[in-house]
């Protein structure tokens, strides 16, 4: 990671990582958040923040329910390209 913003940020997806499975009901209703803030970090320029950002969606992706997981098929273009970015 190159600054301290950068390891900010890359703690506060670990921090969201922990939460999912204690407050997914709370969580869900910022699911517009949520999808922004995913947004931002799988496009970052840090891969550590990329790869940060794709664990959290995964875990979301797999704690919350079905029905509030259909917005975030938007997201699957970054997610897609977070491996692809680690792989060059």
């Amino acid at each position: 990671m190159n600054s301290e913003n950068d390891i900010q940020v890359d703690a506060a997806l670990q921090i969201f990582n922990g939460l999912f499975s204690y407050l997914m009901d709370y969580l869900v209703k910022y699911k517009a958040d949520l999808m922004g803030i995913f947004s931002k970090t799988l496009s970052h320029n840090s891969l550590d923040i990329n790869l940060s950002a794709l664990q959290a969606v995964s875990n979301f992706l797999q704690i919350a329910e079905g029905k509030d997981t259909k917005e975030f098929v938007n997201l699957l273009p970054g997610m897609v390209n977070v491996p692809l970015k680690a792989l060059q």
